[in-house]
């Protein structure tokens, strides 16, 4: 298994956060390590509360399946 640090997790969401504040759409984004195990978590200002779950679950589903 490959070891995602929590440095490299929170840079991918607050890429992911930059991105979307660019596109002005506000989102949940998940990250999880290729165990599906939740490394880092971050919702944006604005963004529905279930999009906390949504964005984990499908995280876990694409590690999982070796999806990106």
């Amino acid at each position: 298994m490959a070891h995602l640090s929590l440095e490299q997790a929170t840079a991918a969401t607050e890429a992911a956060r930059r991105r979307a504040a660019e596109l002005g759409i506000r989102v949940t984004v998940a990250v999880v390590d290729d165990g599906a195990h939740l490394v880092h978590l971050s919702r944006m200002d604005g963004a529905p509360p279930l999009t906390a779950e949504i964005a984990e679950a499908k995280a876990t589903g694409a590690a999982a399946l070796g999806r990106p």
